[in-house]
């Protein structure tokens, strides 16, 4: 997963890098503008890793999705961020969570084993 973040941290940093300042007139009006994101951008690796996090937790990315088209006016900008999302929100937690939930149940099913095999072994009742 960090490499998929860095991977688009490097690209956002190639493509959008100087372009959501102060200095740029484009975004004066936006919601990108008027929300105050302005310490969220692209210039620096740092700062792309933090809204590709952003990102991540799908959180206002419509914000910077249509900052990122005001500011390069053009519309390709968005398969960047919908790429994001469906690799690394679709897939990428997907298949994270999916690990997490099934190490968790096979923990459950390896001890439920155990208690079986003790109870058997050792004539008891035990409650597993």
């Amino acid at each position: 997963m960090l490499l998929s973040l860095v991977l688009y941290a490097t690209v956002g940093v190639m493509s959008f890098g100087g372009l959501f300042s102060r200095d740029n007139s484009l975004l004066i009006g936006s919601s990108f503008a008027n929300g105050g994101y302005w310490a969220w951008n692209f210039n620096d690796f740092t700062g792309s890793l933090i809204i590709d996090y952003i990102l991540m937790m799908v959180n206002n990315w419509y914000v910077f999705q249509d900052a990122a088209v005001i500011v390069t006016q053009s519309q390709w900008v968005r398969l960047y961020f919908v790429s994001f999302h469906i690799a690394i929100v679709f897939i990428v937690l997907n298949l994270i969570t999916s690990i997490i939930m099934d190490t968790f149940l096979a923990g459950i099913l390896y001890a439920n084993v155990i208690c079986y095999l003790y109870a058997k072994c050792t004539h008891t009742r035990v409650l597993c």
